[in-house]
């Protein structure tokens, strides 16, 4: 019997991982535009792609965004990229940001560690690679 509720035990416990390792952000796919730049003018830093599982940008491709954990509408991420925008590889570079999810069309970035990037918010623009211009 202590056998069978161990097996059982380990098996939720996998299940619930993989089930979380699995887990996507609830955002519409498509072009994000950072809410500084009106959507047909924003430079290729504003802008960040959203595939239904991993964010891309115009300097980034190949990418993979793992949710981390969440906490209400915050969740912590890691995405890491295997090749430039325009496809070609390089090698791999990973970001640890928390996305804030508004809603189902706007997010908010922070970087988790020290970097470059500051705080931004993200607004839907169009469909995957197609903002208007």
């Amino acid at each position: 019997m202590a056998r069978l509720s161990i097996f059982a035990a380990a098996m939720t416990l996998a299940l619930t991982a993989s089930v979380a390792s699995a887990a996507t952000l609830p955002l519409v796919v498509g072009t994000y535009v950072c809410d500084e730049f009106a959507c047909h003018d924003a430079p290729f830093a504003a802008i960040k792609d959203f595939d239904g599982r991993s964010f891309s940008g115009a300097h980034s491709s190949g990418c993979d965004t793992v949710v981390l954990g969440r906490q209400g509408s915050r969740y912590a991420t890691r995405t890491t990229c295997m090749a430039q925008g325009d496809g070609t590889p390089m090698q791999p570079f990973t970001q640890l940001q928390t996305v804030s999810v508004l809603s189902s069309k706007r997010f908010v970035v922070t970087p988790t560690k020290a970097a470059s990037a500051a705080r931004a918010a993200y607004r839907l623009c169009g469909s995957l690679n197609r903002v208007p211009h």
